[in-house]
């Protein structure tokens, strides 16, 4: 992406990369300016030809489409119904460079369609991996503090969609009331008027200067005070293009041509060729076997949280967000073995985890990978493999359940069938394999940013405890 600047004021003009590819938040109670902010952010991004979509609950940025083009799903002045393909809509999107306004001014049922529209858009970016920003407003409904049984797909934009060039851009009149895993995400931001203690407090992990949290309740209609970048003092917002339906637009801006619109629209509807979809192997979804998951990605965010670093000991302000918390599969070979004992035809059956660097993997207090020892002078091989070894076999087979996910979620190949041989002989010189199969052990992959800096985690998903991935 080029370098265009998003001016909001004369005195704050942001990055787009910044916008479209991060985190933010503007907060404000009600009256406070937000959506006008939000207004002026799109149509910055809209001059620019930059793509997004701006989930709108009540149907204030269809005039958007009286000075750009834009496609409308939803509302009184739909293009489109609610019921579209999201993923053709998503695809010609980002490939025309046209932003969506998803109203859902005219629906009960907010929550779930949004929650089917980002779905159908993390899916689509996992293979193009093109920017693209969301905006949200009323945040707090789609991402409440209370977890529900669904996964919630901006929780995923929030924590994993960084990667996949996906930006999200989040509206609240009550802090207290969003989800506090997503609001530690936003690394920029800005605070309009609030005079509610729950709301105020709510936004103390954005701000450390006590003097900022004391001037938001005195802002006025339309002022603003930003955090995470260099300018920190009230601002602003400059007026708006777009005034409301049907206004005279003001500027130019550069447009797809109005047949490119209208067939992009047709297709949405079934009436013109379809989007060409999305055929790349890293979205395909791959059926695979892997170790029972007991540690959830809940159990993983409250495990980032607690490990981020602390301004003024354990009790202190965090000074680092948590960028990503993704979960991944590493595969595994899953061994079975027959091992003679002291009476004549009689065995004992064991089975082990090799892992691709060819290691013995162990699930204890801590996950142990046990590295091959060779033999020294005047010990017997098997003695060192009955002492060193036997405590990475298990008596029972494994808990295995059925996985569905991305290729792009894993992370190596596995071992080949002549590899293993080598490595049980290595290992187990008594031992005949009995069969092998291709497991994964599910892992949590975190990320901690404060500035440029960031550290890396990796949790497998099988006990809850840290390992180096081999």
């Amino acid at each position: 992406m080029e370098s265009t600047e998003v001016n909001l004021s004369n005195e704050i003009g942001l990055d787009a990369q910044t916008i479209v590819t991060g985190r933010g938040c503007v907060i404000g109670q009600s009256g406070s300016g937000k959506s006008f902010l939000i207004g002026v952010v799109a149509e910055e991004l809209a001059k620019s030809n930059m793509p997004f979509c701006v989930v709108d609950t009540e149907g204030e940025y269809s005039s958007l489409k009286s000075s750009f083009n834009a496609i409308i799903i939803g509302g009184s002045n739909k293009d489109a119904g609610l019921d579209v393909d999201y993923t053709k809509l998503f695809q010609a999107s980002i490939e025309n460079s046209i932003p969506v306004v998803l109203d859902l001014s005219d629906t009960s049922d907010k929550q779930g369609v949004v929650y089917d529209a980002m779905d159908a858009l993390f899916s689509l970016e996992s293979s193009l991996r093109r920017p693209y920003l969301v905006i949200i407003e009323e945040a707090d409904k789609f991402v409440p503090q209370v977890v529900s049984k669904r996964t919630n797909p901006i929780e995923e934009i929030a924590f994993r969609g960084r990667k996949r060039g996906l930006g999200l851009f989040i509206a609240t009149q009550r802090p207290a009331n969003i989800s506090k895993n997503v609001l530690a995400q936003c690394s920029y931001g800005f605070i309009g008027r609030l005079t509610i203690d729950n709301d105020v407090n709510a936004i103390r992990i954005l701000f450390s200067s006590r003097k900022a949290l004391t001037e938001v309740t005195t802002l006025k209609v339309g002022e603003f005070i930003p955090f995470g970048m260099d300018y920190h003092e009230r601002f602003k917002v400059k007026g708006r293009v777009t005034k409301a339906m049907g206004s005279t637009p003001l500027v130019s801006a550069p447009r797809q041509s109005s047949a490119k619109i209208n067939s992009i629209i047709k297709s949405l509807s079934g009436n013109a060729p379809q989007v060409k979809p999305i055929t790349s192997r890293e979205t395909r979804e791959l059926k695979i076997q892997s170790l029972q998951r007991l540690f959830s990605e809940d159990d993983a965010k409250e495990f980032a949280e607690r490990m981020k670093r602390k301004q003024f000991g354990v009790f202190g302000k965090s000074v680092e967000n948590v960028d990503t918390v993704s979960l991944q599969y590493a595969p595994l070979e899953l061994v079975s073995m027959r091992f003679p004992t002291n009476r004549r035809n009689e065995y004992l059956e064991y089975y082990a985890l090799l892992s691709e660097k060819g290691r013995l993997v162990k699930f204890t207090d801590r996950t142990k990978f046990f590295d091959y020892v060779a033999e020294k002078e005047g010990e017997q091989r098997n003695f060192l493999a009955y002492n060193i070894y036997t405590p990475s076999l298990s008596k029972v087979p494994f808990k295995l359940e059925d996985s569905s996910v991305a290729k792009a979620d894993l992370v190596s190949k596995g071992l080949g069938k002549k590899r293993i041989q080598k490595l049980v002989t290595k290992f187990f010189p008594s031992a005949v394999i009995i069969d092998t199969s291709r497991v994964y052990l599910p892992f949590y992959r975190i990320v901690l940013r404060a500035n440029n800096k960031i550290r890396v985690f990796t949790v497998n998903a099988v006990d809850g405890r840290t390992f180096e991935l081999s």
